[in-house]
This record gives structure tokens, sequence and C-alpha cells, in this order.
């Protein structure tokens, strides 16, 4: 199925941008993806004309075509930290100047090494990036449903703020979800089948309590009720959510980041 995958993404980005290499990174490229799982998916291509919105909108069109989110990245734009955890980890599953590829790969890794010294502290920082990036994600998501929540229950009967509740929710979840399969695959404990799996993994190995386990759990669960059967929420679990237990995700947060302190 992954290389039925693989090969409807180049296909298509060959179609839509005519890029030199094309690369999966991520948990796709780390055998870890789970369900929940987005596709992350880099192109180089000698054309600089490429617009982050027309970038956007090709990811939401071949995320259409895969039935799974995708975030599409221009490695001629991305970060120097960025590129390296591509070049170094991603899986190249598109080639047509194999020249120009190890080119670019020996020039990001050359920026790459002049900021840091050492090996260890480069993978280090990348990891410790998309730490950040995620905690970063749950707390902005958190502080839009406290902004759009307003302290009033009246707000949960607006369908456009009800909305965004919602959405801000489901995002946090996923961010949290994301967060606990990397902190899994990069400590190597064990190979979660789901996402309850791996909070369960990292309460197993003290990265987070048995109570926040247990909490992020049950939010998974309106998270996959709020995706798959929207119209039968439950307004009044969505307000003991929205009063009680978004501090849920901040408790979380805080743990992964103690932990990530005593290593």
């Amino acid at each position: 199925m992954k290389t039925e995958m693989f090969q409807s993404i180049q296909k298509f980005l060959i179609d839509k941008i005519d890029p030199s290499f094309i690369f999966v990174f991520g948990s796709y490229a780390k055998n870890t993806a789970h369900r929940d799982s987005d596709i992350d998916v880099a192109f180089y291509s000698q054309d600089s004309s490429h617009i982050t919105y027309e970038l956007f909108l090709l990811a939401q069109e071949l995320a259409d075509i895969l039935k799974i989110d995708v975030d599409l990245i221009n490695l001629k734009t991305a970060s120097t930290v960025l590129q390296a955890q591509i070049y170094t980890t991603g899986i190249v599953i598109y080639s047509k100047d194999d020249t120009l590829l190890k080119n670019q790969q020996m020039i990001a890794l050359s920026m790459y090494a002049k900021l840091n010294e050492e090996r260890e502290i480069i993978f280090k920082k990348i990891e410790e990036s998309v730490i950040l990036n995620k905690t970063s994600v749950i707390e902005r998501c958190m502080n839009r449903v406290k902004v759009v929540y307003a302290n009033n229950p009246e707000s949960l009967k607006d369908y456009t703020k009800q909305d965004s509740i919602i959405l801000n929710i489901q995002r946090a979840c996923k961010s949290s979800i994301d967060l606990a399969m990397h902190i899994v695959a990069d400590q190597r404990l064990g190979l979660p089948q789901s996402s309850r799996d791996a909070f369960d993994m990292l309460k197993d190995h003290s990265v987070i309590n048995e109570d926040i386990a247990r909490r992020l759990k049950a939010m998974v669960g309106f998270r996959n009720i709020a995706v798959h059967d929207y119209q039968n929420i439950n307004l009044d679990i969505l307000e003991q959510i929205v009063v009680n237990h978004l501090s849920d995700f901040t408790v979380y947060t805080k743990q992964i980041l103690n932990f990530q302190g005593t290593r």
C-alpha cells in the first residue's frame, strides 16, 4: 500500500511541479505511521516560482487523492534544520538528477554543520524542534478555544463558535498524538498499534503519569467522534472538556518537556 501511495505522490508532483527529486520523511519514512498520521512530502525544483499558497492548494489536492492529510515542503525555502532532517531521515521516492540531489544534500548538511559542531547536538536540536513545535501548536489551540468560548456556555450554541472550538480541540488532540508517537519512536519504546497504545507506552516508561494517560485517551475518543460522527456530538460533554479538561493538555506537555529536560 505504501508503494502505491509513493507512486501516486510521484505521479502527481511530476505532473504539477516537475521536481528534480522528491522525499517522503517523518512517520512514513520511519515506519511509525498510524491511522491518524499525515504524510510529509518534500520536493526540490529548479523552478523558483512556487508560492506558499499554491503549494498549500496542491497539498490539499494530493490529500484528496491519498485520503490522508499532506504536508508539502519546498526544500528550497525550508529552514536549514528542516532540510537537514529531510536529507538525513527521509526516503527518496523520485530523482531525475542524482548528481543534483547529492550536491544539494551536501550543501544543506554543510550549512547545518556550521551551526552545530557535534553530530549528537544536531540531532538533539532536530528532536527538540519537533517537540517544541508540537507543544506550541497545542498551546495555541487551547488559547483559541478559551478566546472563542469566552467563559460563556452560550458560545457552544453558536455554530460558528462551536465549529472553531471543536476544530481547535481536534488539532490539539492530533498534535498530542503526534508528540506521543514521536517520543515512542525516538526512545524506541515499542510499536504502538494505535494512539492509545502510544499514551500507554509513555505511561509505562514514566514519561507521563497514569492519570494524564487516561485523560488523553479519553480526549482522543472525543476527537474520533468529532471527526467521524460530527452530528452526534454531545454539547454537555463538549462544555465539560472546555471548562474542566483543557488543562489536561497543559499537564501533558509539561510532563513531556520535564522528561526531555531529565535526559
